[in-house]
């Protein structure tokens, strides 16, 4: 496992079907892929996460290891459940309407984390001092 040390076992206490032992292997990558994409996406991570207690709360700046973990495991069993891909999209104006699935390509058959999710796994950010608008350029991502 990574740096996180997610186990299979987290995934299935959170997965509503049997996690075959012929696809343990197969999860274990999932979950290999997910911790590798969440160094990509915020390479500080692994030096904030911390365990506390239940009903305590982390320090400022830190972030929950049983968070971490709630989101490497919703992401994996996002790919389980739909390993393809597969995306039904409909349309309807007045009377007539339209409506298909389709394979939505590699981008939705790999390990992919939300906005939301890593925004709760970002440090905060400064506050700006008062009547100052702050510039934002926004990064690109690319498929």
């Amino acid at each position: 496992m990574g740096w996180l040390n997610v186990e299979i076992s987290d995934v299935q206490n959170r997965y509503h079907r049997t996690i075959p032992r012929s696809r343990e292997p197969y999860v274990g990558t999932l979950l290999t892929d997910a911790e590798d994409e969440l160094l990509v996406q915020i390479p500080d991570l692994p030096t904030r996460v911390v365990n506390i207690a239940d009903g305590q709360v982390a320090p400022t700046g830190m972030v929950p290891r049983e968070r971490v973990v709630r989101i490497v495991c919703d992401t994996v069993i996002a790919v389980l459940r739909n390993p393809d891909g597969y995306v039904t999209e409909a349309s309807a104006r007045g009377p007539f309407s339209t409506s298909g699935t389709r394979a939505a390509g590699a981008v939705r058959t790999k390990v992919a984390f939300d906005e939301a999710d890593l925004r709760k796994l970002r440090a905060p950010k400064g506050h700006a001092p008062a009547r100052t608008i702050g510039l934002h350029v926004p990064t690109w991502r690319r498929p």
